[in-house]
């Protein structure tokens, strides 16, 4: 998440144990974007996190405002 990326503490966690358990995956980042030039450091940060991982399921960029984060900055 945020413009700058921030990985999750626990996704490598998460991940470990989806693949002992054999559960299914995908991955998931919350944009906070309110700029080209910001979405394009948060997709490149997010690609560099996810790299060599091979999720079952799509790999996501949220770019919702529900919060009205864009709309307050």
């Amino acid at each position: 998440y945020g413009w700058e990326f921030h990985k999750d503490p626990m996704l490598d966690t998460y991940r470990s144990e989806c693949l002992r358990y054999r559960i299914p995956y995908g991955l998931y980042c919350y944009s906070y974007a309110t700029s080209l030039e910001q979405a394009k450091k948060e997709v490149q940060g997010f690609l560099a996190c996810i790299k060599g991982m091979r999720p079952e399921y799509p790999v996501i960029i949220d770019t919702e405002d529900a919060d009205d984060y864009r709309k307050k900055h």
